[in-house]
């Protein structure tokens, strides 16, 4: 649907963030999910554009079962931790008054994946471009301060 629109930045946002999920989503399918290079390239697509995910409500259970054993394993994996905050409401079952007292947890998510990024990069500065999220994670900053 997308294509049809190449002309506009926002279609080329939403196809580039399409086409990482996809990408991820065939990696994973492949491996049979095990292959943490999906979990990668689905975190990117999120960073991407935050609203991708919507269009794969089939992903999560086994996606957050392989972040939480690679993330067992290397703590440091931001990938995984990202993701894993992404899909926080498919953990959820139903909306209730519980739900709205995690939103403190959310910042706490947010505010830790932005201390990750800076000790792993300290004097680092962004890509050129603000989409180049497997440059550095610098680059991963204004998507995480927009989401406090």
């Amino acid at each position: 649907m997308f294509c049809q629109f190449d002309w506009s930045p926002t279609a080329r946002i939403y196809l580039q963030a399409y086409k990482l999920v996809k990408e991820g989503l065939e990696v994973l399918w492949k491996s049979n999910f095990t292959d943490e290079r999906g979990i990668t390239l689905i975190a990117y697509g999120y960073l991407t554009e935050n609203s991708i995910l919507q269009g794969f409500p089939i992903l999560s259970p086994n996606i957050l079962q392989l972040c939480e054993e690679i993330l067992i394993k290397n703590p440091c994996f931001l990938e995984g931790l990202l993701l894993s905050y992404a899909l926080r409401d498919f953990k959820r079952e139903k909306c209730s008054e519980e739900n709205s007292k995690t939103e403190n947890q959310v910042i706490l998510c947010i505010m830790n994946l932005i201390s990750f990024v800076q000790k792993a990069e300290p004097n680092s500065s962004p890509c050129e471009d603000p989409f180049e999220f497997d440059k550095n994670y610098s680059s991963w900053l204004h998507v995480l301060y927009y989401h406090l």
